[in-house]
């Protein structure tokens, strides 16, 4: 059983790190995204009025998308650090459990 969660622990630090590396690269990816939908504003600042029309919404449904996958991302995350955190502390009281038991039988 102490095997079992040591085993719990070792992979809910790397569960945490790999979480952890997702959420840094979704927050790069929205920060190029955000930069794509500046550029394609002030490029369409520089054009023809049906030109600029079709940039602009290009710009607003790609800053949608975006704000959606962020949205999805956040509630992802929480769920899953919830869980994460849940068997941490499950695999802190076991711990605690087996060093009271081992306590027990040197008395």
């Amino acid at each position: 059983m102490e095997l079992t969660v040591s085993h719990a622990e070792k992979y809910l630090g790397q569960f945490c790190s790999l979480l952890a590396s997702y959420t840094r690269k979704t927050g790069k990816l929205r920060d190029q995204a955000d930069m794509l939908v500046r550029q394609l504003n002030d490029f369409s600042n520089t054009e023809d009025p049906e030109l600029r029309t079709c940039l602009k919404n290009l710009a607003e449904d790609l800053a949608m998308v975006q704000d959606y996958r962020q949205a999805e991302v956040r509630v992802q995350y929480r769920k899953t650090q919830f869980s994460l955190l849940l068997i941490h502390l499950s695999c802190q009281i076991l711990k605690i459990c087996f060093t009271a038991k081992a306590i027990q039988a040197f008395v």
